[in-house]
């Protein structure tokens, strides 16, 4: 099983890149006026509520998950070797996710202008 130490930086990391996702999809709806959102259910969310309340939504269900998979690391069962690969494995997902979305804003804004 990884560490303590492996286990928290996983888990704080995933939970700053689901924070990131969500700011940098609503940047780049407010100034671009649109975004590709792979997500239906959150798209149609958006299209509903609006993006901003659909972005905070987002984020507070993706960090919820985020820490009910860190909690279950703290069981003393089977699972918990499991649950902490889980952490890291988000992590790893999220944070090139991240990094996805930050290139995209990035070449965004250097090709296109704001409408």
């Amino acid at each position: 099983m990884p560490s303590r130490g492996i286990i928290n930086t996983a888990y704080i990391s995933a939970v700053f890149c689901t924070l990131i996702d969500a700011v940098c999809t609503f940047i780049v709806i407010e100034v671009y006026g649109s975004a590709t959102e792979g997500n239906a259910w959150l798209d149609q969310l958006g299209q509903a509520i609006g993006f901003g309340p659909a972005m905070v939504i987002r984020g507070v269900v993706g960090i919820s998950l985020l820490t009910l998979l860190y909690g279950l690391t703290y069981v003393k069962r089977r699972g918990r070797s499991l649950a902490a690969r889980g952490v890291i494995l988000a992590a790893i997902l999220l944070g090139a996710l991240a990094l996805y979305q930050a290139g995209g804003i990035i070449y965004s804004m250097v090709h296109f202008s704001p409408s």
